[in-house]
């Protein structure tokens, strides 16, 4: 009795691990892996928006913000209408960490910043990636 309870002892101060969240921000190394979401055993998820109005983009930017992938098909709009739905989406890109690409004249390809866009020759190629929560979003 008394060796397994020196043992158990031993294995524990050896092999104790330290808390994550005994740390304060400010000792987090920039940039450190906190948890992986289940974004990255989910399959991929898209929206295809074409929107008529002003109202309609904000359904974009939510899709974005929850992570899937959105095509903006600006058809349907004028061309003033047409810009003020892209400055609109490019700023939630810009603040989700995403990327946009120009498929089209009229077509949009918004992703979050967990999906990177390949362009070939002639082909896009959609990879996804790794996902990591920012420390301090």
């Amino acid at each position: 009795m008394g060796i397994i309870r020196r043992v158990r002892g031993w294995l524990s101060a050896v092999f104790a691990d330290t808390d994550e969240d005994e740390l304060e921000e400010e000792e987090r190394p920039e940039g450190t892996a906190a948890s992986i979401p289940a974004r990255a055993v989910r399959p991929l998820e898209s929206l295809i928006c074409t929107p008529r109005d002003y109202k309609d983009a904000r359904y974009a930017v939510q899709s974005l913000k929850e992570g899937k992938i959105v095509v903006i098909r600006l058809m349907e709009v004028d061309e003033s209408l047409g810009q003020r739905i892209l400055d609109f989406v490019s700023g939630a890109v810009y603040l989700l960490h995403g990327s946009m690409q120009l498929l089209g004249d009229d077509v949009l390809l918004c992703t979050p910043d967990t999906v990177r866009v390949e362009q070939g020759d002639y082909q896009f190629k959609v990879v996804a990636m790794p996902v990591f929560r920012r420390v301090g979003s």
